[in-house]
């Protein structure tokens, strides 16, 4: 059963929000000029799909992709299969895929 969140629980505390800050000014920091599209895909719910896209100038010039399958256990519980897909695509050019696995014990 899947809890629908008020307005003052979606809201990020004081300290959550400071570190969000700081981990981005690290990132400008260390990485000048380049910005992070990130865009979450859904299956029922559950996020299946990380879509990260590197710009620089305006141009994209590396793609990230992570991907997780679900399944139906047999008490009737949505879960992750253990296999994280990863693909990558630098310059318009071949991309790599791999597979990693987190397993949760």
């Amino acid at each position: 059963m899947f809890k629908n969140l008020t307005k003052q629980e979606l809201k990020q505390n004081k300290g959550h929000i400071f570190q969000l800050s700081e981990i981005a000014k690290n990132f400008n920091k260390c990485f000048n000029n380049i910005e992070l599209n990130i865009d979450i895909k859904y299956k029922n719910n559950f996020p299946i799909i990380l879509d990260i896209n590197y710009l620089k100038n305006n141009f994209l010039f590396k793609k990230e992709i992570f991907m997780k399958t679900t399944y139906i256990d047999e008490y009737g519980n949505t879960r992750y299969y253990e296999d994280v897909f990863h693909k990558i695509i630098e310059d318009n050019q071949e991309e790599k895929i791999n597979v990693q696995q987190f397993i949760i014990k």
